[in-house]
């Protein structure tokens, strides 16, 4: 969106946002969602610069054609892990990988540093639903 149609907008009072923030995604949702993305479009312009089908690829990883459609869509019922091998078969050197991963990571999430607070709120979260599980493993035994 160019500045000017951004300027109209909110002064209409539209309030503009990227993907993350309407979604409410976290940072670490978003660094993963970027991730996935580049890799998904790093298979997919190898694919197409060798020159072969999605089938040959498949082929390739040990996989179906489906799945290697899927993984070009950024699908995410696709591990990374299988965008990593896919990319690595196709010849991408897992170096370029990471310095492609680098570079299409937004601010956000490059100077995101977790902080030892957000670390311990999320594990006092998950222990409640512990202590319910050692509460019924007590009660039934």
């Amino acid at each position: 969106m160019d500045t000017e149609e951004r300027a109209k907008l909110e002064a209409r009072g539209y309030k503009p946002m990227d993907y993350a923030e309407f979604l409410g995604l976290s940072p670490e949702e978003q660094a993963i969602i970027e991730m996935r993305l580049a890799l998904a479009q790093n298979l997919r312009e190898q694919r197409l610069s060798q020159g072969i089908p999605q089938s040959a690829v498949a082929a390739k990883v040990n996989t179906t054609q489906r799945l290697v459609s899927l993984m070009e869509s950024a699908d995410k019922s696709i591990s990374l892990d299988k965008l990593f091998s896919a990319n690595i078969a196709l010849g991408t050197p897992a170096v370029d990988l990471l310095k492609r991963l680098s570079a299409n990571l937004s601010e956000t999430c490059v100077d995101y540093r977790p902080t030892p607070a957000a670390s311990i709120k999320r594990c006092r979260a998950k222990q409640p639903r512990l202590q319910n599980a050692k509460q019924r493993s007590t009660t039934t035994a």
